[in-house]
């Protein structure tokens, strides 16, 4: 945990991003409970977003013959982060080689997953940063969990440094955003609850 929030100094230099991002979104409606019905990596470029009771989840993937940066802000609005991990990793570029004579030599990854960053927090455990690659079919993820005083996860996401909401699905119903801020109850209810308590 103490290696996590150790790298404070290092976010200016990873994340000159483009957003603008509103200070405090209206929280979205969407249910975030449950993973989207049938994703799979090797999909459309996309975020999937999702609370399993306990965790947390945002993963991340991208077409077999494609490479895309995803970078993104998470914060616990009210409270903390307890717990946050990388957690999916077969996003690394499958290894090639040039022939030259009768040596093979090998290729290096294209130039964009020099862009990968570890997750990046402050000392306040209140928000990470970060930028992960995915391509040729693969998948990354990002695991987290916040203190009970966090009442509101917000958002701020991009795929190649551009506003993409329509890429982003929440919940098993992959519903999305109306922009790519946006937040979420930290602690959202299950759907069979709040229907019971209609």
């Amino acid at each position: 945990m103490k290696k996590f929030f150790a790298m404070l100094a290092l976010l200016g230099a990873f994340f000159v991003t483009a957003q603008a991002a509103d200070k405090n979104p209206e929280p979205e409606t969407s249910d975030p409970n449950g993973q989207l019905k049938g994703h799979k990596a090797g999909q459309p470029a996309r975020y999937v977003i999702w609370y399993d009771g306990t965790n947390w989840n945002v993963h991340m993937t991208s077409p077999k013959n494609d490479l895309h940066a995803f970078n993104a802000t998470i914060e616990a609005v009210g409270g903390k982060f307890t717990t946050a991990q990388i957690v999916k990793t077969d996003n690394a570029p499958v290894q090639k080689f040039v022939t030259m004579g009768k040596m093979r030599v090998p290729v290096p990854p294209p130039p964009i997953y020099q862009q990968q960053s570890d997750l990046i927090g402050n000392k306040a455990a209140t928000i990470f940063k970060f930028i992960r690659v995915t391509g040729q079919g693969g998948e990354v993820g990002i695991q987290f969990t916040a203190n009970a005083d966090t009442t509101l996860i917000k958002f701020s996401t991009q795929i190649d440094g551009k506003d993409h909401p329509d890429q982003i699905f929440i919940g098993a119903t992959g519903a999305h955003p109306a922009k790519t801020t946006f937040t979420l109850p930290a602690n959202p209810p299950k759907e069979s609850k709040k229907k019971d308590s209609k």
